[in-house]
């Protein structure tokens, strides 16, 4: 009898045994990942190994979307928790959840340079106010008319919290530094956890495509009476920034092939508008969209203009056959063309169009893509800074008197916002043209 009494106490034990062996097994995995955070429109890849079967889940798909595999992408600003359902072999299964912060930084090229000022506050002539850093640590940062293209540009990198520096070109190893001491901002050597600031691009009606610049729950805003620059948790119109890229890239204008066939206005023409201008770009053009690589023309050029003619030469955003990539061609059925102009909507693949300041669809219709957005929508979606594409037939001459007027604006350093409305009234449809349009429209295309 006192042998089955130990039996039963060693038998009892071993089952406890080997159930907290197979208890502390399955909590023993864990979640990996390269980092807690993710911009809107890029990726990172969760895995678990040693299980049967995995699932993830997202508790905010619209803030960021999970695959099937674990390929976590953000979507828009804020933060989402993925759930990691796992089962293992020995039958048990296991919950885990995941964090994500998701940063809205589009439009932004990491380590490039940019001027940064302030569109609440007009200098009362056709530069903008621009901010300034000083040289030595401690100075206040503030907003000067007098513009230098090379003593007022800022570096934007992005650090592995996925905030940025703003390091201040002409001072080395200096930056912009939050003060909270005194709610100042101002300028310091880089290093300190406070010169990281979270940049934040807003989609509002009244500052569409400017940015937020955040220290924690404060922002960085400009005094219009002092200019000088101070932090506050208030939110007005005093904390929006415009950022234009200090390296200017090319200008390119894409013909449609429907345009050069048009016998009632010629492709020299529009030719002739475009080369005589003198952005301080490298400007150029292209005839026939379809001999080109127009997806590299997005990635590369800092303005491109896309011109058509009437219903029979709208861009229109389409799918391949049998394909999930979307591509900008002219219209088929009238130049009878087979080949693909530009990739621009793949969501599986998006590009990144944040170097591309300006884009302008001058046909008669801004475009409507495979899924039922909008190509300005689209365009915009991914980075550019200002998209916009006419809603009705624009006759071709009238479409060459609105480009050159809005090539001679921006060549005398106005905005875009300024710009349209000139071609606008140059073609006597002042405020009431047809346009559909996002982004920053207080970006000035021409600094120097």
């Amino acid at each position: 009898m006192k042998f089955k009494k130990v039996l039963a106490l060693f038998l009892t034990v071993a089952m406890l045994l080997s159930f907290s062996t197979m208890f502390v097994s399955a909590n023993t995995r864990s979640v990996s990942y390269p980092q807690s955070w993710v911009n809107v429109g890029e990726s990172i890849q969760l895995t678990v190994s040693g299980v049967t079967s995995v699932s993830w889940a997202t508790d905010n798909s619209n803030v960021a979307i999970v695959s099937a595999t674990g390929k976590v992408t953000g979507v828009s600003r804020g933060t989402a928790t993925i759930t990691t359902n796992c089962q293992y072999a020995n039958g048990n299964s296991e919950t885990f959840t995941t964090y994500i912060t998701v940063y809205d930084n589009r439009g932004i090229v990491n380590g490039e340079e940019y001027y940064i000022f302030n569109s609440l506050i007009s200098s009362g002539d056709s530069l903008p106010i621009v901010l300034v850093g000083g040289t030595t640590n401690g100075a206040s940062l503030y907003l000067s008319p007098n513009m230098e293209e090379t003593d007022y540009q800022w570096r934007l990198t992005q650090q592995s919290t996925g905030k940025y520096t703003i390091e201040y070109v002409a001072a080395s190893n200096k930056g912009m530094y939050a003060n909270t001491t005194n709610n100042n901002v101002t300028l310091n050597t880089l290093g300190s956890s406070k010169t990281q600031f979270e940049l934040q691009r807003v989609n509002t009606a009244d500052h569409s495509g400017e940015y937020l610049i955040r220290y924690n729950s404060s922002y960085v805003a400009a005094s219009p009476s002092s200019r000088i620059c101070y932090l506050t948790q208030t939110l007005s119109d005093q904390c929006y920034w415009t950022l234009a890229r200090a390296d200017k890239g090319n200008a390119r204008m894409v013909i449609t092939e429907h345009m050069v066939s048009s016998n009632t206005y010629p492709v020299s023409e529009f030719e002739n508008v475009f080369e005589s201008s003198d952005l301080g770009y490298n400007a150029y053009h292209s005839v026939n969209p379809t001999a080109y690589n127009a997806y590299q023309y997005l990635q590369s050029d800092d303005i491109l203009i896309i011109t058509g003619e009437g219903q029979a030469g709208y861009i229109k955003l389409e799918n391949t056959s049998g394909g999930t990539t979307g591509y900008i061609r002219a219209n088929s059925s009238v130049l009878g063309l087979s080949g693909n102009v530009y990739t621009i909507d793949n969501p599986s693949a998006p590009i990144d169009l944040s170097s591309v300041r300006c884009v302008l669809y001058l046909s008669d219709y801004s475009g409507n893509t495979s899924n039922g957005a909008n190509l300005v929508d689209v365009t915009y979606e991914q980075g550019a800074h200002f998209v916009l594409g006419w809603t009705e037939e624009i006759d071709p001459s009238e479409i060459a008197i609105w480009l050159d007027t809005f090539i001679d604006c921006i060549q005398a350093s106005l905005t875009i916002k300024v710009a349209i409305e000139c071609a606008d009234e140059a073609i006597e449809r002042g405020n009431s043209s047809p346009v559909y349009k996002k982004g920053d429209d207080k970006q000035y295309l021409r600094l120097s």
